[in-house]
Parts: structure tokens; C-alpha cells; sequence
């Protein structure tokens, strides 16, 4: 099964979930919520079964998402990498077309034609 992101849009914070219905709204495994029990995010735990403020639930995954990064001027995203990379060869010519947004075109003079 492919890895997925959960989410905590799906949250309503003035409710709160028991372990079943957190996994269930936010679209992870049971396991995963108690997962995250277990590493320290806030329940309710005096009484069965455990309940999770979705407020807690909520500040919990914007702790744990990453930040998007916006690449800077003259790089490209890499998959394999993960990173922000120089164009190989300069196979790649970066073309603003205004301030808040550019592309990556082919360049053919660098080509074998």
C-alpha cells in the first residue's frame, strides 16, 4: 500500500474522537493514532474508551507536516532527491514569465541536432 497523506482539514476541533473515529476521519490506521498516543499527543485517558480533543488531533498533524519549500531562481524540483537541483547539462533554460512564476523549457543549442 502507497504511503498517503492524511487530512487534518477533516478535523472538527469542538469535537472529540475516540481512536476509531480519528483513524477513520483523518484516513490513517488505528494504529498510527495510537502511535501518536503513545509519543506524547493529548487524550483523554481516565475513563474508556480514549478520548481525543480535535483540537489536540489538529495541532498535533500541523506539528508533524512538513513546511512546503519553494525552490529558488534557476533550480528545479528533483523527485529522486528530493531537492532543489541545477539542471543537468544545462539541458534546461529557467524563463520568468513574471515575478511569481516561471518555467523550465528545453534548450536546443545545447543539443545534438
Amino acid at each position: 500500500m502507497g504511503r498517503h497523506r492524511l487530512d487534518r482539514r477533516k478535523v472538527k476541533i469542538h469535537r472529540s474522537y475516540t481512536i476509531d473515529e480519528a483513524a477513520r476521519t483523518i484516513g490513517a490506521a488505528k494504529g498510527t493514532v495510537r502511535r501518536w498516543l503513545d509519543k506524547g499527543m493529548p487524550a483523554i485517558r481516565d475513563r474508556k474508551p480514549i478520548l481525543i480533543l480535535g483540537a489536540d488531533l489538529a495541532d498535533h498533524m500541523a506539528r508533524q507536516a512538513h513546511p512546503k519549500r519553494a525552490c529558488p531562481p534557476g533550480t528545479c524540483y528533483c523527485v529522486k532527491c528530493r531537492d532543489a537541483r541545477q539542471p543537468d547539462g544545462g539541458m534546461a533554460e529557467f524563463v520568468a514569465i513574471n515575478a511569481s512564476r516561471a518555467i523550465f523549457a528545453r534548450s536546443a543549442r545545447n543539443a545534438e541536432v
